[in-house]
């Protein structure tokens, strides 16, 4: 197998599970905030659903966007359009599914190919492949958490 092969079906395995934990959580709690301070479940749907969207270019081109002020303007403006279970839902299938066939579509020879990421660091593109999976991870693993905190303990 392939490791873009590989990759690709962990990012599909990942955002299955991710929206599989997050439709448990009941329709009121979808806005609830930890100590009100923490991340909502939309929230975090809103950040898969609009660096999804991201991630099919920047694997394509190895062109990485400057995380500036106008950047995360436009982040936070796309995130906001997501603003209901459904539409943040579809946005990270859509995109998703875009990254993985955009990981799909890497040549051998460029997996090493290594290039300034986050906060300047060298990753290399299949690393970068692998940031969609291992981020949406992440979150499953807040979402469970969430779950336990307004007392769902049936995980």
């Amino acid at each position: 197998m392939r490791v873009q092969d590989l990759i690709a079906d962990v990012t599909v395995a990942n955002m299955e599970r991710f929206l599989r934990e997050a439709g448990k959580v009941p329709t009121d709690k979808i806005l609830w905030a930890p100590l009100e301070e923490g991340r909502t479940v939309l929230s975090m749907m809103q950040e898969l659903g609009v660096i999804g969207e991201h991630m099919p270019h920047l694997i394509e081109t190895l062109e990485v966007p400057t995380f500036d002020e106008a950047f995360m303007q436009a982040y936070y403006a796309a995130c906001a359009k997501l603003d209901t279970y459904e539409k943040a839902e579809e946005a990270i299938r859509v995109h998703t599914l875009r990254t993985v066939e955009a990981i799909r579509a890497v040549p051998d020879e460029k997996l090493s190919v290594e290039i300034p990421f986050f906060g300047g660091q060298m990753w290399t593109v299949a690393k970068i492949m692998g940031h969609h999976a291992s981020n949406t991870e992440y979150h499953t693993g807040q979402v469970c958490y969430i779950q336990t905190l307004y007392g769902d303990k049936s995980m």
